[in-house]
């Protein structure tokens, strides 16, 4: 079953890294060098940083997206506002 999932991640990414070959198949029957263990934690280290970077950035987005619309939004009723204290002048001439 291992094999069949790992034949599928090659079809879908063509290229493997070790991390992914390791969470498909599993540990090795035999201990990695403590410089490759090493590795590897950095590079799950760097996976969650990457993925709450981006996390923030999106919600960065978002909030900057929501403020600019409420600005217009805001921007928008003051120009009703003008147009319509003009329009009530040019009524009352």
């Amino acid at each position: 079953m291992r094999f069949i999932r790992l034949a599928e991640e090659l079809l879908k990414k063509e290229t493997l890294a070790l991390p992914d070959i390791v969470e498909i198949l599993g540990q090795r029957p035999y201990p990695l060098k403590a410089s490759v263990q090493q590795y590897l934690e950095e590079l799950r280290e760097r996976k969650v940083e990457d993925s709450e970077a981006v996390n923030a950035k999106e919600t960065e987005t978002e909030t900057v997206a929501t403020e600019s619309n409420s600005e217009e939004e805001d921007k928008e009723k003051e120009e009703e506002k003008e147009t319509t204290s003009t329009d009530e002048s040019k009524k009352d001439k």
